[in-house]
């Protein structure tokens, strides 16, 4: 068997697929990769128990049908470090060995049986199928993942919530403290579902959507999910319980807003953040007409900050938040403006862009902190 790739194609698809490999296999052969050739292309899986991950890596030219698991971090350490030429693949099967050469070089290492690799077995006859352009779930994790929780209490907030409906797709997380809600309503799945689906196969589907152009299938249902196209299948256990209805929150009338400058407003809290409570990270924001002075105050080491930014604003209101949790909301929010919708400064603000996305299509919600350091929602 000989086996001829281009390192420069099978180093980018490694990449893929090594972020699925847990630091600490609960099985061995979890922590290889497993190779499969068919014909013109091979196809790399790994897995970590929870998810599994396939992608198609096109070879030079046909080659003899064969599969075999490599330890996945060594081999891509190996082959990263090959600029853009041609590997020749073959293995040795009395020493159990995979023999690569290229060129100039070559290198040797063992492999495992690929019959003990651990593949899913979750499809059900009850699962439900959405098609949908990858770039719009792409870009639905990009808007909501910054919310996603990390609880032992509460796991289902640990997850990414999809809803599809013939209204379109609404994609929601939340940590209790920060919420963001993502509709689309151009997509018309044709079917009705929901699934939560957890922060690390939401996280390695959305990079690998970033370089795809194709639509994918979405299959659902029980406890498991899949998600394919002709390049790669990514499946997935997903979360069990009863999802928060983040919607409601959003949808409250809050009579207060404000419009402002987005870098204005970042370049304010960047620089007085250093001055915050390591214990709270609080930072307050004091609206009035047309102006908002943003403060920063440690008392047990004497320090504080003050900077006021300009802003379309005609009432008064002063209200706390985690600095870091605001930054990173305004981050996330694709506008040069953004608004700010409050009541009062125990319920928090709804937050969204100013012209980019309407507050029915994208919006976010941060909890409050009061002087007193507690957060309320």
């Amino acid at each position: 068997m000989a086996v001829k790739v281009n390192s420069s194609e099978l180093a980018k698809k490694l990449e893929q697929v090594v972020k699925v490999v847990a630091n600490k296999s609960v099985m061995q052969i979890l922590a290889d990769v497993m190779i499969e050739v068919r014909g013109n292309v091979i196809v790399l899986t790994t897995s970590d128990s929870e998810m599994w991950l396939s992608v198609k890596c096109p070879l030079i030219e046909d080659a003899q049908e064969a599969k075999f698991c490599v330890n996945a971090r060594d081999f891509i350490e190996l082959i990263k470090n090959i600029n853009d030429r041609e590997i020749v693949m073959s293995i040795d099967t009395e020493s159990c060995r995979l023999l690569c050469d290229y060129g100039n070089g070559n290198f040797s290492m063992p492999y495992d049986n690929a019959n003990e690799f651990p593949m899913p077995n979750m499809e059900n006859e009850n699962q439900t199928s959405v098609i949908v352009e990858g770039e719009k779930i792409m870009r639905a994790i990009e808007l909501t993942s910054f919310a996603v929780g990390n609880s032992t209490i509460r796991p289902i907030m640990n997850g990414i919530h999809f809803n599809f409906s013939e209204d379109g797709m609404v994609v929601s997380a939340t940590n209790t403290h920060k919420v963001a809600v993502y509709k689309d309503k151009s997509i018309n799945s044709g079917n009705v579902g929901e699934f939560v689906l957890p922060k690390k196969p939401s996280s390695i589907l959305s990079s690998i959507l970033s370089l795809e152009n194709d639509d994918v299938k979405i299959s659902f249902g029980g406890s498991a999910i899949s998600v394919n196209n002709t390049n790669f299948k990514l499946s997935a256990r997903l979360l069990e319980g009863r999802f928060f209805d983040c919607e409601s929150l959003t949808r409250a009338v809050r009579p207060i807003s404000v419009t402002i400058d987005k870098g204005l407003a970042l370049q304010a809290l960047k620089r007085v953040t250093p001055m915050t409570s390591e214990v709270s990270n609080l930072v307050v924001l004091f609206f009035e007409q047309g102006k908002v002075t943003v403060t920063a105050d440690d008392s047990m080491f004497g320090k504080s900050a003050s900077e006021t930014v300009v802003c379309d604003c005609d009432s008064e209101l002063r209200i706390g938040f985690k600095c870091s949790d605001l930054i990173e909301l305004f981050k996330n929010i694709d506008d040069d403006n953004i608004v700010m919708e409050m009541t009062d400064a125990m319920r928090g603000a709804v937050i969204y862009a100013s012209s980019s996305y309407t507050r029915d299509e994208y919006v976010s919600l941060l909890s409050s902190s009061t002087i007193e350091q507690s957060v309320n929602g």
